[in-house]
């Protein structure tokens, strides 16, 4: 990425400084001249390398008689890299950074942009998007789909229906065995298993291709962004959490029917790929936030509309997605998501 920011520096009239390594740049206009540092900084080294670095450019544009009369820093920064950004941001005037993990043009000490500066940053911009572009690219080439835990959760439902369905005997009566009931009913029976084998269990063919198809278009999407362990803890947590609700809705609501299926967990996936686009300003996503919006309220609209759905699994499942991604924070991948 660097090497574009040096092309586009050269493109837009700036000049090597001599023995810079083409780490500086100069640029004269009429009323002076500009300075345009360059540096990939990935939290390594004292912030007095980079500050030594920019007087000694500064002082040999000034011994040949130039006056300076702005100074822009610019910073591709990679994962671990804030701290020294920050720091940087307080010793020169103006520093743009090409965030690569969070995806952002940050411009620090340039509040109100003119002329040239605009173009400058436009274009910096576009660099950062392709940066991105070829990054998802590689990533995704290196992705095998059977090396996927969503993949494998699929089939693991799958295998779960067929089995019990077809080889198990009176499924009616194993899903009633395993399947989530009301709270009371649990806590009496100490049957504390069920609020997590319901999570995969399914009535029929229907309700477990059209959850398995909304676990794999969503799914894939969220574990490329967090990883299998916290994608495989955030689709049992969430899952949980929704049984758990279920079962405390039936007990308010006088009820004692059995819920089955992976949809509060899928919800509980879906609401926790939303809080990645919303809280962390996720950006490498195949689905924009207002589309995963649509499908959410969609299917909350399909399940209120229709009989026999635990609704109250659904809402809790988003909730809790959203919850934990919210509260979490700290604990994803930094190479994907913005801290």
């Amino acid at each position: 990425m660097m090497k574009k920011v040096i092309d586009l520096l050269i493109r837009a009239g700036y000049t090597p400084i001599k023995d810079s390594s083409n780490m500086a740049f100069y640029k004269e206009k009429e009323e002076g001249t500009v300075l345009a540092s360059c540096f990939v900084v990935n939290g390594e080294g004292p912030i007095t390398y980079y500050i030594e670095r920019v007087n000694q450019w500064k002082q040999q544009l000034i011994s040949k008689g130039q006056s300076l009369i702005d100074e822009i820093c610019i910073v591709v920064a990679l994962e671990g890299a804030e701290e020294l950004v920050e720091k940087m941001a307080q010793s020169f005037s103006k520093v743009w950074v090409l965030d690569s993990t969070q995806g952002e043009l940050k411009l620090y000490g340039s509040e109100e942009l003119e002329g040239e500066q605009i173009l400058l940053a436009r274009e910096l911009s576009h660099i950062l998007e392709q940066q991105l572009v070829r990054q998802k690219k590689e990533k995704k080439s290196t992705i095998k789909w059977w090396s996927l835990a969503s993949v494998w959760l699929i089939l693991i439902n799958i295998i779960v229906f067929v089995i019990l369905r077809y080889f198990g005997g009176d499924y009616d009566a194993l899903c009633d065995q395993f399947g989530c009931g009301s709270l009371q009913a649990i806590l009496d029976s100490h049957e504390y298993y069920r609020v997590f084998t319901a999570i995969f269990l399914h009535g029929d063919w229907d309700h477990l291709l059209s959850n398995m198809f909304m676990l794999w278009a969503i799914g894939k999407n969220l574990e490329e962004a967090v990883g299998k362990r916290w994608f495989l803890i955030l689709y049992v947590f969430t899952g949980i959490i929704a049984s758990i609700s279920s079962a405390i809705g039936k007990d308010l609501m006088g009820e004692t029917i059995v819920s089955i299926g992976a949809s509060g967990a899928i919800f509980g996936i879906a609401g926790a790929f939303l809080g990645l686009l919303i809280f962390y300003k996720y950006k490498n996503s195949e689905i924009t936030k207002f589309q995963l919006v649509v499908c959410i309220l969609g299917g909350l609209y399909a399940g209120f509309t229709a009989s026999g759905v635990d609704n109250i699994a659904h809402v809790a499942g988003v909730i809790s997605g959203l919850g934990v991604m919210l509260f979490g924070r700290a604990n994803f991948k930094k190479e994907t998501l913005a801290p």
